[in-house]
């Protein structure tokens, strides 16, 4: 909505919906560029590629498998429930996490019991320093989400990498069943 005040006119943004504040005035121009430069694009762009990419994610090859994996169908299921609803996002996000953290668990033993005992102590190495890395990135991003300038659409996003990167853990871990039995 255009306001004029003392001859100039003025773009009133509903910035209270996005920001928290109330309403603020700005120059056209100026209101325009932080309208569609800021936060809102950001968050609109973040929630469209997750959204919208999620159906690829079911029908990709897991792993070098043939077929996509389960867990993958149960997401792309679940998150075309969501409705675009950031907390029912969420709470499909963190029970994806789960189901991929147990797959990753089951993987992980059933690598072992097929190492010799020097093999199993140097996957244990390896799952440990992959675990520290995890760890440390995750905690990066989650700071960047809560503390920096993401928005609403920053846990989202920082939660969907949190489960790819175990996600692909698993699918590394997969790759090495299939050198041995290979």
């Amino acid at each position: 909505m255009l306001i004029e005040v003392t001859g100039k006119q003025f773009l009133l943004l509903p910035e209270f919906d996005l920001w928290g504040g109330f309403p603020v005035a700005r120059p056209p121009d100026e209101a325009s560029d932080r309208f569609l430069n800021g936060g809102v694009m950001k968050i609109a762009t973040c929630l469209f590629l997750l959204l919208c990419c999620q159906s690829v994610l079911a029908q990709e090859n897991f792993c070098d498998t043939g077929k996509p994996h389960a867990i993958d169908l149960w997401f792309e299921k679940e998150m075309d429930k969501t409705e675009g609803v950031t907390v029912n996002i969420r709470n499909v996000q963190s029970e994806a996490y789960s189901r991929w953290d147990k797959e990753l668990n089951r993987v992980y033993g059933g690598l072992l019991d097929k190492f010799t005992e020097a093999d199993k102590k140097r996957l244990r190495e390896a799952q440990r320093a992959w675990l520290k890395f995890f760890g440390a990135e995750t905690e990066l991003l989650w700071a960047e989400a809560l503390f920096g300038s993401g928005g609403t659409s920053a846990p989202v996003a920082v939660s969907d990498r949190a489960r790819e990167m175990v996600r692909q853990r698993v699918c590394t871990l997969v790759r090495y069943q299939k050198l041995i039995e290979d």
